[in-house]
């Protein structure tokens, strides 16, 4: 999808990268009939993630996926699979970035007030972009 690959460049071009869950969340804004899912995500069958990614439809958007192809070409060659099912051995995550996801889920508004200003900033840009149609 479009929108998907203008945004990871966006974000790449802006370093507004590494943020944890910022970029799912702002594509899913983008696209007002997607829905955010959490789940886990596994690279060549190994070790599972939690990972948050965008469904557009039937369509599973992963910026996060993006971002690391971008970041190396290479990366596309992997067999990455996401599972909304939680796999029984042990599961890596970044406490932090899985409570932001809680306080995402409790409220989205208090998530973009505790964001960076930096991040707010691109937020309203890219919402400000798409509104126009250049995103």
């Amino acid at each position: 999808m479009e929108t998907l690959r203008r945004l990871a460049l966006r974000i790449r071009l802006n370093k507004v990268d590494g943020v944890g869950i910022t970029g799912p969340v702002l594509l899913h804004e983008l696209l007002p009939e997607s829905r955010i899912v959490q789940g886990w995500c596994r690279i060549n069958g190994k070790n599972p993630c939690w990972h948050v990614v965008v469904f557009n439809g039937d369509e599973c958007l992963d910026i996060g996926h993006e971002m690391a192809c971008m970041q190396d070409p290479d990366f596309r060659k992997h067999s990455v699979t996401f599972t909304t099912e939680e796999p029984e051995e042990g599961v890596e995550s970044d406490k932090m970035v899985l409570d932001t996801w809680e306080i995402y889920q409790a409220n989205p508004g208090n998530f973009w007030k505790m964001a960076p200003k930096k991040i707010q900033d691109f937020r309203s840009k890219m919402k400000r972009l798409h509104s126009e149609g250049k995103l």
